[in-house]
């Protein structure tokens, strides 16, 4: 999933902390796939699109974590668009994760440790594992943290595009 960037951003009080929280705009029509293959033992990890760094470092942190010494040859599909803040080098990172953990069997309820993985591999990101279409997230993008979730949608948006209306649920 990639975003339509943040509807509020600025400072929060978590625990009487300021912090720099941000509400993001999810955007479901746009999305990464990844997957991971087991490579020969010595080979180093490699994507099929060699300039995703990021989704590389995540691969090797994720591989560090769970299974020393494995490499894997990654295949990336993207519909977002690349630098124009839609999230997507966030999106490559939570995919190439999933994906490596699949492939190492790790359990897909380890979120907390996949957005740990995320965080370490980017700093500040996006809230992009957690993002869907039921509840509204104040998030801690400098920390990589949920501050909280609220049990009710964003309203709906609207976003027009070459003159067409695309309508979109929070």
């Amino acid at each position: 999933m990639a975003h339509w960037g943040e509807v509020i951003q600025g400072p929060v009080l978590v625990r009487d902390v300021p912090q720099i929280g941000l509400v993001t705009l999810p955007d479901p029509t746009r999305w990464v796939t990844a997957t991971a293959m087991r490579k020969s033992h010595g080979s180093r990890t490699s994507c099929n699109q060699p300039w995703k760094t990021k989704a590389l470092k995540a691969a090797q942190l994720t591989i560090e974590r769970y299974a020393p010494g494995t490499s894997v040859d990654l295949d990336l599909r993207s519909t977002i668009p690349e630098g124009v803040g839609a999230g997507s080098s966030t999106a490559d990172c939570a995919a190439t994760i999933r994906a490596v953990e699949k492939l190492l069997g790790v359990p897909a309820a380890a979120s907390a440790e996949a957005l740990d993985l995320v965080f370490a591999t980017e700093g500040p990101c996006d809230p992009l594992l957690l993002l869907d279409d039921r509840a509204t997230l104040l998030w801690g993008s400098r920390c990589g943290r949920l501050f909280r979730r609220y049990d009710a949608p964003l309203p709906e948006f609207q976003q027009r595009e070459s003159g067409q209306n695309q309508q979109h649920h929070g």
